[in-house]
């Protein structure tokens, strides 16, 4: 588990919105495709309220979200426990995925992985490019451990510029990001926040974007 003055360092908290009917049906639904939440979605999104308030960790000094109902509503819910400053970031909705809006997990697989661009959505380095730049954006912001709710994708960006392949981030995961000396590319630590406190889940120094590193277990 974390000590405590792990999680004290400058950095920001990361969750995924809660279930949509979308991620129950396993389709998909990108930045251009809103999707609401679900009676679990809501379940979830409480979840997360709890775990940040319900224990030792340092309450986030303020959410940042993506104006889409998904993520919207789930910040607010988890504010209904933090009641934080709440500020919306249009540059963090999830990639747009035009004619792949609707399809199955599945059969859109392969081309997400061979990072192909949806029929008239959004290309992957433009995507990359909106991501990194919003965290560029909002370092100022990190010594009050903001809490970041956005999506799947926005997560697998972050991650992965840091150097830490996170695979499917479920929905109402809860992350906390640790930073070095400001940017993004030297994060200290991954912690995932669970029920019963945090575990460090990844760690490196120096990192490079993108630059794979061993993960902590």
């Amino acid at each position: 588990m974390a000590t405590p003055a792990e999680l004290t360092e400058a950095g920001f908290y990361f969750a995924r919105h809660g279930q949509t009917w979308a991620n129950r049906l396993q389709i998909r639904a990108g930045g251009d495709c809103d999707a609401r939440l679900t009676e679990q979605g809501r379940s979830d999104s409480h979840s997360v309220g709890r775990r940040l308030i319900g224990s030792s960790l340092p309450k986030p000094g303020m959410i940042i979200t993506s104006p889409m109902s998904r993520t919207l509503n789930s910040a607010r819910i988890v504010n209904m426990h933090l009641g934080v400053p709440m500020r919306t970031c249009r540059m963090l909705s999830e990639r747009r995925l035009g004619g792949w809006n609707f399809r199955s997990y599945v059969s859109t697989s392969e081309q997400l992985r061979l990072k192909w661009t949806p029929p008239g959505g959004e290309p992957e380095h433009v995507f990359r490019t909106r991501i990194t730049a919003m965290i560029a954006a909002n370092a100022d912001y990190w010594r009050e451990r903001p809490l970041i709710v956005s999506s799947r994708g926005v997560a697998r960006i972050i991650f992965s510029e840091i150097g830490y392949l996170a695979g499917d981030v479920e929905n109402g995961k809860l992350y906390f990001v640790s930073i070095g000396s400001g940017a993004l590319s030297e994060a200290v630590s991954i912690h995932e926040i669970c029920c019963d406190g945090a575990r460090r889940i990844w760690s490196a120094h120096g990192v490079q974007a993108g630059e794979t590193r061993r993960q902590d277990r």
